[in-house]
């Protein structure tokens, strides 16, 4: 299955769908450095995810299960997006 990708508020917004093999098994990082080059130095920064972006993974905060450790598996639903606040 292909990793469903979400993108809001990185320049560009875009939904992708990517295929990878089926064993699949990639740290966050090495994801991004692979599948979405151009948008690693806006998301990353002094090793983690920049404190104004957040990323879910199967609706998962990946700063609460690894960080960019967090492992993204074949048919995972990430979602990249800005962090909003407001009242």
């Amino acid at each position: 299955m292909p990793v469903s990708i979400i993108c809001t508020g990185l320049g560009k917004s875009f939904r992708a769908s990517i295929t990878v093999p089926e064993d699949l098994n990639l740290s966050l990082n090495d994801f991004l450095a692979q599948y979405l080059p151009e948008q690693v130095g806006d998301l990353i920064e002094a090793g983690h995810i920049h404190p104004g972006y957040a990323v879910l993974i199967n609706g998962r905060n990946a700063t609460q299960i690894g960080d960019l450790n967090a492992i993204i598996r074949d048919g995972a639903a990430v979602l990249i997006t800005v962090h909003s606040v407001g009242g």
